[in-house]
């Protein structure tokens, strides 16, 4: 696979990315992925951009990191909403 030009879209099995800014490990899968559970966090393309389209700064990447990390969720788009 040449990665080049790889896009988040054509990620067809799992890929372990070491995150810098994370200071960890995540996992990059495809969309639907239901393969044996891996050993780091899991991110798919959908949620990549989100994160990239939401423009956060590295505080608050982490602070969503954690969160999806302890309570093994997924990000999702929402409507406005006030904090």
């Amino acid at each position: 696979m040449d990665l080049n030009p790889l896009s988040l879209g054509q990620v067809d099995g799992p890929l372990k990315i070491r995150s810098r800014l994370l200071d960890t490990e995540i996992w990059l899968v495809p969309e639907g992925y239901t393969g044996p559970p891996l050993d780091a966090p899991t991110y798919t393309s959908a949620e990549c951009r989100l994160l990239v389209a939401l423009q956060l700064d590295a505080l608050q990447l982490r602070a969503i990191h954690l969160v999806k990390e302890h309570l093994g969720g997924e990000l999702v788009e929402g409507g406005d909403t006030e904090y």
